[in-house]
């Protein structure tokens, strides 16, 4: 649920009104401090920086780690400066407790554009068998970049649910110890301003995982994750 942003006054964040305030309203920011405040409240567990609740009320899927610091969505710079929890190993180290089969479980968020909520979550779904047999096709053919330099270029169409196929940059990493917002934002936009419009998908390879990043800009490109993921 969006919410009017607010001045800022001299005091205030920095950050300003890409990572919005602790005042702020919205179903899942609201949600993630009565988890907080009640251990677990409305999540399924609860850690000093993040919670774990479904994306969908019953769903065995679609799960979602929600940070408890406030943080609007994939625009706040918080989340690529130094020091920033990474919240993409987390999520990950949360797959084997949320799914009885890992390997068919990825993880996405979407864009600023794309999203539903105001409060920054990584989506943890099931994601489409289409996708990682392309993937998989890509790699045998040594199409798939394993240098982060050359992410941004290498773009490769990827096959999601109901055979609907998007351009995506992809690259294949051993592990996701990185920071992946800081990886994105420095070596595919370069610009902060940009970081609103972009969705990234990470996806399990039979070892390792493949990162991917789209944008509405990119030719036959995509905002959100609900493509590859089943979360929408």
């Amino acid at each position: 649920m969006s919410t009017d942003n607010q001045e800022n006054a001299p005091s205030a964040d920095p950050f300003g009104d890409d990572c919005g305030s602790q005042t702020d309203g919205g179903h899942l920011w609201d949600e993630i401090q009565v988890c907080v405040l009640k251990q677990p409240g409305p999540c399924l567990e609860v850690e000093s920086r993040w919670g774990v609740m479904r994306g969908r009320k019953g769903s065995t899927t679609d799960f979602q780690l929600v940070p408890t610091e406030r943080l609007r969505g994939i625009e706040c710079p918080k989340i690529w400066a130094s020091g920033a929890t990474n919240y993409w190993s987390a999520a990950q180290g949360r797959i084997p407790h949320y799914f009885s089969h890992p390997a068919a479980a990825g993880l996405g968020i979407n864009s600023k554009q794309a999203r539903r909520e105001e409060q920054l979550h990584i989506h943890m779904s099931h994601c489409a068998p289409q996708a990682l047999r392309d993937l998989e096709g890509y790699e045998k053919q040594q199409k798939i970049t394993t240098d982060v330099t050359k992410w941004n270029n290498s773009v490769l169409p990827v096959t999601g649910y109901v055979s609907e196929t998007r351009n995506y940059r992809v690259m294949k990493s051993e592990n996701l110890s990185s920071n992946l917002f800081y990886t994105l934002r420095h070596h595919v936009v370069g610009d902060d301003s940009r970081m609103q419009y972009q969705t990234m998908i990470a996806l399990p390879a039979k070892s390792g995982f493949y990162i991917l990043n789209s944008e509405s800009a990119l030719p036959s490109g995509t905002n959100t994750c609900n493509h590859l993921l089943d979360c929408a």
